[in-house]
């Protein structure tokens, strides 16, 4: 088929190169694309009323001595659009655009101009190439070609997202808020501080940082304030709920799936070679 634009995103064109016979560009409006296929519906003799107003016209003014070339031209038009005959179209609309302009002083020039783009949009309906000429399942696959287009990029989009991953919330050692009355805020613990050791070890997770709370008496924090570490505590976690808590909360951050899957396979190489490295 015959395609005169091709865009990506909607009209008017941000930028725009013809190659061959197709402009391909770049439309201002990213809500799909566009594509312009010649000859969508099939023209017909009747779709060249405003040639056939202009002959009219020029038919009143011409000279009786000047020969009427302009009425058969249009008339052999007629014949070859309606009969669907491609060559004979091609043939007859050549030769009405060249009679309209050599009567162009006998017609007014808003007709001529509305001569001109009807020609032009017939000439390119009756092409070889045309939509409306080619088989059944070349148009429905032509016409389904649009909204597959919107399906394929709309799974491509979702396959990155998915691949990157839904964003995951993961608890770190940096407090955020103190309960009231709370053991951390009687050891002295503040919102922003960093945990960054418990019981005289270093700590780095979150789950650990529990895990050792939840089964001592009394807990000793180390942590990181201003650029500066201290020890605070100890102090004797409370019963809540069936668990032993301090009272505070840690801030969260989101970490795409593919980033945190990337980390925690780093972390795991590391504790093996940890693991390798000790004598046995």
């Amino acid at each position: 088929m015959r395609v005169t634009k091709f865009y990506v995103g909607f009209p008017p064109a941000v930028v725009k190169r013809s190659y061959g016979e197709t402009e391909y560009g770049i439309g201002l409006i990213p809500l799909g694309g566009f594509v312009r296929i010649v000859g969508m519906g099939r023209p017909r003799g009747r779709d060249l009323h405003s040639c056939g107003e202009a002959a009219e016209k020029a038919a009143e003014r011409r000279p009786p001595d000047q020969a009427d070339r302009l009425t058969p031209a249009l008339e052999r038009a007629h014949l070859t659009l309606d009969a669907g005959d491609a060559a004979g179209s091609a043939e007859a609309l050549e030769l009405l655009s060249e009679a309209i302009e050599r009567d162009v002083d006998l017609i007014d020039e808003e007709r001529v101009a509305w001569c001109r783009k009807e020609l032009k949009r017939v000439s390119e309906d009756a092409d070889a190439r045309a939509y409306w000429r080619m088989p059944t399942w070349r148009r429905i696959a032509a016409i389904l070609a649009g909204p597959a287009a919107n399906v394929i990029a709309a799974f491509v989009l979702l396959t990155i997202f998915y691949a990157l991953g839904v964003p995951n919330y993961e608890p770190t050692t940096t407090v955020a808020q103190v309960q009231v009355n709370s053991p951390a805020q009687r050891m002295g613990l503040q919102p922003g501080d960093v945990v960054v050791g418990i019981q005289g070890r270093r700590v780095n997770d979150v789950q650990k940082l529990r895990s050792t709370i939840e089964r001592s008496p009394t807990v000793t924090l180390r942590v990181r304030r201003a650029g500066a570490e201290r020890t605070l505590g100890p102090a004797t976690p409370r019963e809540q709920d069936g668990r032993r808590l301090l009272g505070f909360f840690g801030f969260f951050r989101a970490l795409p799936g593919i980033f945190r899957c990337v980390r925690q396979s780093l972390r795991e190489g590391r504790r093996r070679r940890q693991q390798s490295a000790q004598p046995q």
